[in-house]
């Protein structure tokens, strides 16, 4: 799981360090002869649809989780071998792994898809399409701020607008209790962070990359916030020198072994954050994917920082139980839902 994790940030960082925010589809279509919509994606390009799309392909595992969360998963029909959840999605046909080159176009056209949701590695999936007039939209979301606009541009593309709103708005509701709690750190309590994204080279996150805004909201100071680079890797001799009080790192299938393995690092040992054992790991697909569970790793990382901080744990069993009613009311008449 770690070589995986590994390869899907390898691939990132050129996509998170090119990507923009990108602009919102049009509210309503312009009259380019018969769209029933023209999106504007990533790229700025504006993408006609013909019709709400019914058959969508995602290769990116963060579209993938946003489509389902909007309510759109019975439309995809085709994802990549990195698309573990919802676990819905993992039933989906595989089209290939996460950068362009691996993409099977045999598969993929065999699908017969009305829009493709890809990102910005698959530059040269976009000419191959566009020669068969199938639509492509291009996601990249590098911020907090753009997975809220992606959802609800998703919702809008989808005809699920209510859904993606439902899901934006639980989003808010959560980042304003944190928010909250945060605010609430005395002066001088501010945390020092070290996050290890991977150990050879030792990289870290950087200014630019949505971790070190997550790390930022969780009330932490990323000491290595102040280098202009998303994904940079740093020397040893400045991490013995910043000194953090707390190591955060992405889960894998040998977490225990990689705890033990950084506390065992001998040259470290003078470092508050192994002195103290103050060790933390967050599940690697929430903090690595920039998608609705995004907020799933930000309370995380304030649990992992200020263990000793609160905030409302009471939204999360709220978004449920709307989830849940949502459900409900999609369920045949008269039958029980799935």
């Amino acid at each position: 799981m770690l070589a995986i994790g590994k390869r899907w940030w390898l691939g990132s960082l050129c996509l998170l360090v090119a990507a923009g925010c990108g602009s919102t589809p049009e509210e309503k279509p312009q009259a380019e002869g018969d769209a029933w919509y023209v999106a504007t994606d990533d790229l700025d390009r504006k993408v006609a649809l013909a019709k709400p799309p019914q058959r969508i392909i995602s290769l990116t595992p963060a579209n993938t989780e946003i489509l389902f969360a909007v309510g759109a998963g019975d439309k995809v029909v085709g994802v990549t071998t990195y698309c573990n959840f919802p676990p819905e999605a993992k039933e989906r046909a595989k089209v290939g792994g996460f950068l362009g080159k691996s993409i099977n176009r045999e598969t993929l056209l065999s699908l017969k898809p009305d829009l493709v949701l890809a990102g910005r590695s698959h530059d040269g999936i976009l000419k191959d399409l566009d020669k068969f007039g199938i639509p492509v939209l291009v996601f990249e979301p590098q911020t907090i701020k753009d997975i809220l606009r992606i959802t609800e541009s998703l919702g809008r593309v989808t005809e699920q607008e209510e859904q993606a709103k439902r899901v934006t708005a639980s989003f808010h509701l959560r980042l304003e209790s944190v928010r909250a709690a945060v605010a609430t750190i005395e002066e001088g309590e501010t945390r020092s962070v070290f996050y290890e994204l991977w150990d050879r080279p030792l990289t870290t996150a950087g200014n630019g990359s949505f971790i070190h805004e997550l790390i930022v909201e969780a009330g932490g100071n990323n000491i290595f916030g102040d280098l202009d680079s998303p994904f940079p890797t740093v020397s040893e001799e400045l991490l013995l020198v910043r000194n953090p009080a707390v190591i955060l790192a992405p889960t894998s299938a040998t977490t225990e072994s990689k705890r033990l393995q950084i506390l065992g690092r001998s040259s470290w040992s003078d470092i508050a954050a192994i002195a103290n054992k103050d060790i933390h790991f967050i599940d690697e697909d929430i903090v690595s994917r920039p998608g609705p569970r995004v907020i799933d790793a930000l309370e995380a990382m304030v649990s992992a920082i200020y263990p000793h901080l609160e905030f409302a744990a009471d939204t999360q069993r709220d978004e449920k139980a709307q989830a849940e009613k949502v459900r409900v009311e999609k369920a045949p008449s008269g039958g029980s839902p799935e």
